[in-house]
């Protein structure tokens, strides 16, 4: 069940998501555009993004998607019967953990 507490930050971080994948497709003059989160917090985003580090598996999965060359890594590894159906290109992506859920594994500092 969803607790109310949690629907901001999960309306927050759907938000900077939009606003990171409009910044990569954004062509404008300056190199940074300023995005307003819902904390009232100025973030000086890159217009064009060139690599994305997903939070989470959702994320990882919509980011191979949308611009799989952009990946830094994966959340988890592959189990064997998904293999097949990934790119060897893809495939050789290292696992950098996730930042959402239980049992946060990623390395902030690897990345």
């Amino acid at each position: 069940m969803r607790y109310r507490s949690d629907m901001p930050q999960r309306s927050s971080r759907r938000r900077f998501l939009a606003a990171a994948l409009a910044a990569g497709a954004a062509t404008a003059h300056s190199r940074t555009r300023t995005f307003t989160d819902d904390g009232g917090r100025k973030i000086a985003l890159p217009v064009q993004v060139n690599r994305i580090f997903c939070a989470g598996a959702p994320a990882s999965i919509l980011v191979y998607a949308l611009a799989p060359d952009r990946l830094v890594g994966w959340t988890t590894p592959f189990q064997s019967a998904e293999r097949p159906f990934i790119p060897d290109k893809y495939l050789d992506l290292p696992v950098t953990g996730r930042l959402t859920g239980r049992g946060n594994s990623a390395n902030i500092e690897s990345v």
